[in-house]
């Protein structure tokens, strides 16, 4: 399951759930990124006790590189415009 919100065309919120693994990741764009394994036996009554039982994500950098995480059965044209918009700035990675 990925769900995102996207803010004046930036990513402000996301979070992926991968029930085979039970790991969900979140990502806020004021708090960064966290992974929280066996999320099922977890059950956080708030977002702050949501990221003290997470492992924060290192932030790395990779100059004017982007990575661009897409489902490559599922890619809309919508998905495709937006790849080849950011290529026109920079290089993309798409994986």
């Amino acid at each position: 399951m990925n769900i995102g919100l996207i803010v004046n065309g930036y990513p402000a919120i996301g979070v992926i759930y991968a029930p085979v693994l039970d790991v969900f990741y979140f990502g806020h764009s004021n708090l960064g990124a966290y992974k929280l394994e066996k999320a099922s036996n977890s059950d956080p009554t708030h977002d702050k006790e949501l990221v003290e039982k997470s492992n924060r994500l290192p932030i790395v950098a990779f100059g004017d590189v982007i990575n661009v995480v897409a489902s490559r059965s599922h890619i809309s044209k919508e998905t495709e415009v937006f790849i080849e918009e950011l290529r026109s700035d920079r290089e993309v990675n798409v994986i």
